[in-house]
């Protein structure tokens, strides 16, 4: 159950599935579409099922971009603290605040 909490998880899981459910909907009509030798169950079929990959897809790189995206900011905002604790142990002269010596450093 724990994969159900997790959103990121849960999202790919949910993809999977409604991708499975619509091609073997599309499987479906395509075989209707043969044995009946009808060439609008064999567009229906093959479109669907093209069309829901494409959709998939979507929402996988939707997730996998998040969550890139939370790492991301996640390592910004620690490199910053990191930054920011040298600058005002090392760098700062008396009375200087943070920002102040930045500036300073960068000639400003």
């Amino acid at each position: 159950m724990k994969m159900i909490k997790d959103p990121e998880k849960r999202i790919v899981l949910t993809a999977t599935l409604s991708l499975m459910a619509n091609i073997l909907y599309a499987v479906g009509n395509l075989y209707l579409g043969f044995y009946q030798r009808s060439y609008w169950f064999i567009t229906a079929g093959a479109k669907m099922a093209k069309s829901k990959i494409i959709e998939i897809n979507e929402k996988i790189a939707e997730s996998v971009t998040e969550g890139y995206k939370k790492i991301e900011n996640t390592v910004i905002e620690g490199y910053t603290k990191i930054e920011d604790k040298f600058v005002e142990n090392y760098l700062t002269k008396d009375g200087e605040t943070v920002e102040e010596a930045k500036k300073h450093l960068k000639g400003e």
